[in-house]
């Protein structure tokens, strides 16, 4: 794949920029003829230290400056070997300087006014319906004209007409329309395309019915249908006994049974948490007594789930049970967030902004604030001659500029140097789409407003390394950061986990430190009464029934009377068997623990052995990685000479 030219220019024009900027400044070390400043060392050792009360003692600026060293060795290393000219790095790095650069190329006062907006609207939830008619925003005059006909007649139609659901399937051209009649949901800012959430939102009673907003996707109408407060971010504990609609009946009903049963205990007063931890078939909040992450009315959970959280009025309350697609659930409320402040939300609500579409507002005042700080100045003289050498074809996609053309003149100027009718037309040969217009003049008009902003956009865009000096310093570290994953992907990383021949000769030369000590095979049981110990303890010793088997026998009665599990361990690894004084086959009783009574079976004692490299592979894959790591580094101090400047490290030392 042939790298693209220009990103590749973008690329080394950074780096051209950082060097020269290293030219002013005093070195602190450098690798092979690369120097770091001490400008950036002290910017990166200060970012990654700034709360260390020692920060410029002389123990922990030297154990930095080993670890920085090493860190530019391997970035030495990776552009030695061309990763930073790959399609892939460029590609990834200018995604991310695309990014960093946003707040450097839009209007900042209406970033803050979309900031404020944004902000405002989170405050509430929407609930809204509404019908699409397609059209696209580059559509001929004729096809849009009929498509907003269509969209007034229905509009009409929905103001004499309670039934929005019934003209939503039939004139709606949304493909979900068919699920769900037109209704969307709840919603709130940055979840719409932003003039759909600015007319939704432009609504202020319920039932109220928007006039047409037009989007990339067509003509809209919508229905407010509800419209209520932010409900915050809620945590909960909840209880779930699994259950599905496969499953046999008598399973179905032993589920219901054991859910209402954990039910009539906490109404009793038992301790939630105690039950979740006993009962809950949830393994991923089990431990933590129930507790699942904080969620909003918008999160990837079943809307029953969500409802019976937010409908719990105060902190401790614990809802019936009810079911989802997962099961039985009990929730209890543990506690509700409030709506952040704007504060600080402010870096979230950035970073929606620049990744939504409202974000053009800002881009588009920026770029009437460029042109005035670049003494734009256009030509309408050489606009209007270049459009005459123009026809039909740009709508083809196929047009191309006339050898007999004599089209040499200036169409526009930044700082003075020219942009030329030349210039223009190689840009629309390379950008005309087929199809896109269905009017030339309209057509050329867009191109060339495009191949402006483009033009001063960019050029904007090029000076940012050398006017920001905060710009350069996290672009560079960016740029290193990708490259210093990479090499190291390669040569440790991805090489431990693909090299197993030189894992298993690893494994093998440090067998001694993967054994096992002795082991045992045990079930562990836990009964909720005392009185049911010894004669569980009689069955069990039997052999007649597994321990399933009892398990089974026992809940079938009484859903909460008996759990069990099966484990393998060693001494010190379970704090119920380690509660056993004897460490041998045999059924023993280990008493209360947590209100439950423990009976712990030891099946089998296994002697020391070497742990099996595909039980601990994830272990020896790390140490390997390790080894791996320390060798390279080695070899890098070996292949590049590393020159410290000792003068300049110990003027940064405080006493």
């Amino acid at each position: 794949m042939i790298l693209n030219r220009l990103a590749l220019l973008l690329v080394l024009l950074i780096t051209a920029n950082a060097a020269n900027a290293q030219k002013k400044d005093s070195v602190v070390f450098s690798v092979g003829n690369e120097p770091v400043t001490l400008q950036e060392f002290k910017y990166i050792y200060e970012k990654n230290n700034a709360a260390d009360p020692n920060l410029y003692k002389q123990t922990n600026l030297k154990d930095y400056l080993d670890l920085y060293i090493n860190f530019k060795l391997k970035v030495k290393e990776a552009k030695e070997l061309g990763l930073d000219t790959t399609d892939k790095f460029v590609k990834e790095f200018l995604s991310y300087r695309n990014q960093l650069a946003q707040p450097y190329l839009t209007d900042r006062s209406v970033s803050q006014s979309l900031i404020d907006e944004g902000y405002v609207r989170m405050k509430e939830e929407l609930r809204a319906s509404h019908i699409l008619i397609p059209v696209g925003m580059e559509a001929s005059p004729k096809d849009t004209l009929e498509a907003w006909n269509k969209i007034m007649e229905v509009y009409n139609k929905a103001l004499k007409t309670d039934d929005f659901e019934a003209l939503a399937r039939e004139y709606s051209k949304d493909p979900s329309v068919a699920n769900n009649g037109g209704d969307l949901g709840y919603f709130t800012a940055f979840q719409m395309i932003y003039p759909f959430e600015s007319a939704a939102y432009n609504l202020k009673k319920t039932g109220e019915i928007s006039k047409p907003v037009r989007t990339r996707f067509g003509y809209h109408i919508i229905k407010l249908t509800d419209r209520r407060p932010y409900r915050g971010e809620i945590q909960v504990r909840h209880i779930l006994i699994n259950s599905n609609e496969n499953e046999p009946k008598d399973k179905k009903q032993i589920a219901k049974s054991k859910i209402d049963s954990l039910y009539s205990l906490l109404q009793k007063g038992a301790d939630f948490t105690e039950l979740a931890r006993q009962h809950s078939d949830h393994v991923q909040s089990k431990a933590s007594g129930g507790e699942l992450p904080n969620f909003n009315s918008f999160s990837q959970y079943p809307d029953e789930f969500k409802n019976a959280a937010f409908s719990l009025a105060t902190d401790g309350d614990f809802s019936k049970p009810f079911q989802t697609p997962f099961g039985w659930h009990i929730v209890q409320r543990v506690n509700v967030k409030p709506l952040q402040t704007q504060k600080e939300l402010d870096e979230y609500l950035k970073t929606r902004i620049a990744r939504d579409s409202r974000s053009e507002k800002s881009k588009d005042a920026a770029i009437q604030q460029f042109k005035k700080n670049f003494n734009y100045k256009e030509s309408k003289k050489a606009v209007k001659k270049f459009a005459k050498n123009v026809d039909t074809t740009l709508l083809k996609g196929s047009w191309a500029l006339s050898p007999k053309s004599k089209l040499k003149g200036n169409m526009f100027t930044l700082d003075g140097k020219a942009y030329t009718q030349k210039d223009f037309a190689d840009y629309l040969q390379k950008n005309q789409q087929a199809g896109r217009f269905n009017d030339t003049r309209f057509a050329l008009n867009q191109y060339f407003k495009e191949f402006v902003d483009e033009t001063v956009y960019t050029y904007q865009d090029k000076q940012l390394e050398t006017k920001f000096p905060e710009f350069s310093n996290v672009a560079k570290e960016y740029k290193e950061g990708i490259l210093l994953f990479e090499i190291t992907d390669q040569k440790v990383w991805g090489k431990a986990m693909s090299d197993t021949t030189g894992l298993k000769e690893f494994y093998e030369k440090n067998k001694e430190k993967y054994r096992w000590q002795e082991r045992a095979d045990v079930t562990i049981f836990d009964l909720r009464d005392k009185a049911a110990v010894a004669p569980f303890m009689q069955k069990l010793k039997t052999g007649k029934k597994s321990a399933e088997e009892l398990t089974n026998e026992y809940i079938k009665k009484d859903p909460l009377s008996l759990n069990y599990k099966n484990l393998t361990v060693e001494r010190k690894d379970n704090a119920i068997v380690d509660t056993l004084s004897l460490w041998k086959p045999g059924v023993f009783e280990v008493g209360e623990v947590d209100g439950r009574y423990y009976v712990v079976k030891i099946n089998k004692i296994l002697k020391p052995d070497y742990k099996k490299l595909s039980e601990i592979k994830g272990i020896v894959i790390a140490d390997y990685q390790e080894h791996l790591e320390n060798q390279w580094l080695a070899d890098l101090r070996r292949k590049y000479k590393v020159e410290v400047n000792d003068t300049v490290v110990s003027a940064l030392v405080k006493p």
